[in-house]
């Protein structure tokens, strides 16, 4: 089993904000004591870029729903 993290925001905020915010997450993400303490928390660094972000979230939910249709999981 697999987990991650992901920074969100809301939908209207404008692409250049997005650019900068992932730009100075993934400066942090290269500072080596930042490495370093979450290698020892069992953390794999692995930045990527908001449509990254966004194509991994679609496909998950894509298959999850797939599951929940072949399980035929029903809303209560």
């Amino acid at each position: 089993m697999s987990s991650w993290v992901g920074f969100f925001s809301p939908a209207p905020t404008p692409l250049p904000l997005l650019a900068r915010l992932n730009d100075a997450m993934v400066n942090v993400l290269k500072i080596d004591a930042v490495k370093e303490k979450l290698a020892a928390l069992g953390l794999a660094v692995a930045p990527s870029t908001p449509s990254e972000l966004a194509a991994m979230v679609n496909q998950g939910l894509a298959v999850r729903g797939e599951l929940v249709k072949a399980a035929n999981i029903q809303v209560e």
